[in-house]
């Protein structure tokens, strides 16, 4: 999951925080700060994402999250549908615009999210429930086939290989790397492929498309080690 930073509160020209009258007036500065794509998952949208509410907006004694920009986030049909419906609390996840979730967060080659090795408890807690409460790691849609974002996924991984090994052999430009992750969404994909290869981490670090990536996250000078973003919990 790519860490993000989502910006301040929008303000207006004189400086005044924007007052949003409905929860959709966030989503082009959503856009404008981070890309059209999941925050949770990753994959590419299209131009009419959803709005995520981290708490639920019909929380009767929070009235003020539905338009809160710090409660709104970025999401597809398929998270926002897959979403459980518990009450949570915010501490016990981890979160793509509050921690390095790229640290907790992995995937297998069959393209399953899973919490990263070597993580314990709480640490693995938190990971596992970010993962539940999106259904991150579901294999099936609801009618039993295979689920939309998984079929994204690893059409991407496919795409992130096939470039992999047209560069190692000279035959793919960075800008074409870019250009194919950019499409096809799942940035966590590439930059994890791409490991090896500094110049393509640079790259997919810095791209506009995947503007607001929490560069912090990472030791560009040591080939982009992830790193904890909060010391003392990720």
């Amino acid at each position: 999951m790519r860490p993000i930073i989502k910006g301040n509160w929008p303000t207006d020209a004189g400086g005044a925080k924007i007052q949003f009258n409905s929860w959709g007036e966030a989503k082009p500065f959503l856009i404008q700060n981070t890309g059209l794509f999941c925050h949770f998952c990753e994959m590419k949208l299209d131009n009419t994402p959803a709005i995520e509410h981290v708490k639920p907006k019909a929380l009767k004694h929070s009235p003020n999250l539905q338009n809160h920009w710090g409660n709104l986030m970025l999401i597809c049909d398929y998270c926002n549908s897959r979403k459980t419906k518990a009450q949570i609390k915010l501490y016990e996840y981890y979160w793509p615009h509050k921690n390095n979730t790229f640290k907790a967060l992995n995937m297998d080659m069959t393209g399953i999210i899973k919490v990263e090795d070597g993580l314990v408890a709480p640490q693995s807690d938190k990971a596992a429930n970010i993962i539940d409460l999106y259904g991150l790691d579901k294999t099936n849609d609801t009618a039993g086939g295979m689920d939309a974002r998984l079929r994204a996924r690893l059409e991407a991984m496919s795409k992130a290989i096939n470039r992999l090994l047209e560069y190692q052999a000279g035959h793919a430009t960075i800008q074409a790397i870019v250009d194919n992750a950019s499409s096809s969404g799942f940035w966590s994909v590439w930059f994890r492929l791409f490991k090896n290869h500094l110049p393509v981490l640079n790259a997919l670090a810095n791209d506009f498309h995947f503007r607001g990536t929490a560069l912090t996250c990472f030791d560009a000078a040591n080939d982009y080690f992830p790193l904890d973003r909060n010391p003392a919990d990720l």
